[in-house]
């Protein structure tokens, strides 16, 4: 299976974008980690994948391939083609690269680390996500929210709102699969649910509509189309999933003991203990890339 990630440097270059759900920096402590966390995402799907494909736009292929020289097997640069929308909208570098898929693929978040290859049951699957959010409390304000200020829903959230209390989704820290229609029509409908909205979007925090016109679309319409989806992980407690996603001392034994880490939040991007800790493995396994970014940020200075 091929390997995608994806980098719209629109959001992480825009310095207002420090509110809630920003991505200034990738929302990391500092712009260095950031670097550090792509450098380790990267160099770990290498060890396992020999497609590892890049969508960026030019600053993107000049920060991560010209000056960094990250291992990537190709790179496309076609996310300069969305910079006409709000920054805070970042989920729509991520959409547009599903949008180009052509093949089974799966679409791996920069925060992610791996520790091994995905099984056999993932790779073969329908579609793929990281796990599922099930009555999750964040979504349903965001959802009435959208409502109030009398944003247009697309067809399959208006079912789906019919048929469920909760607004449910699915987390899209990894997201693929082998049903490439199914993302033919999911990108679709998500590039028009934004845009029949533009004219709103002051009206909202953008930064949380991305989960809204990301990940619970693509439950609604799986949902809609009676399509499968496999969840990488299976576990439903939020609390206990987030402890195994990103429990300090799960990362601190990974990636030889523990195989798969998503460090996704404030609460260790902005963590100190956890910026040192990715500092100490990018400093021990990749030594040759920990330096190379430390000279980056040296000469910004």
């Amino acid at each position: 299976m091929k390997i995608i990630q994806s980098l719209w440097t629109k959001p992480m270059l825009n310095e207002d974008n420090k509110t809630d759900n920003g991505r200034f920096s990738g929302g990391w402590l500092e712009s260095k980690y950031h670097l550090m966390s792509w450098a380790f995402s990267c160099l770990q799907l290498k060890k396992f994948y020999k497609e590892v494909e890049l969508y960026t736009d030019l600053k993107g292929k000049e920060l991560l391939i010209d000056i960094l020289g990250l291992p990537y097997t190709k790179v496309h640069l076609v996310l300069n083609s969305i910079d006409h929308y709000h920054p805070d909208l970042w989920a729509l570098g991520k959409i547009k690269a599903y949008s180009l898929q052509q093949e089974p693929f799966l679409h791996v978040d920069s925060d992610i680390y791996i520790g091994e290859r995905f099984s056999d049951s993932i790779e073969n699957a329908n579609l793929i996500v990281q796990n599922s959010e099930m009555g999750y409390s964040f979504y349903k304000p965001l959802y009435e929210d959208l409502i109030r200020n009398n944003f247009f829903f697309p067809e399959s959230l208006i079912e789906n709102k019919k048929n469920e209390t909760e607004v449910n989704a699915y987390n899209a820290g990894i997201i693929g699969g082998n049903n490439i229609s199914f993302f033919e029509r999911f990108t679709s409908e998500a590039f028009n649910f934004v845009n029949r909205n533009l004219g709103k979007l002051d009206r909202i925090n953008i930064g949380r509509f991305n989960t809204i016109y990301e990940q619970h679309l693509f439950y609604c319409m799986s949902q809609s189309e009676n399509i499968s989806v496999e969840c990488f992980m299976s576990v439903k407690d939020k609390y206990k999933l987030n402890h195994e996603l990103k429990g300090f001392e799960y990362f601190k034994n990974a990636p030889n003991e523990r195989k798969y880490i998503h460090l996704f939040g404030e609460d260790c991007k902005k963590s100190t203990i956890y910026c040192e800790e990715l500092s100490k493995k990018m400093h021990s396994m990749y030594p040759d890339y920990f330096e190379k970014i430390n000279e980056i940020m040296l000469s910004k200075i």
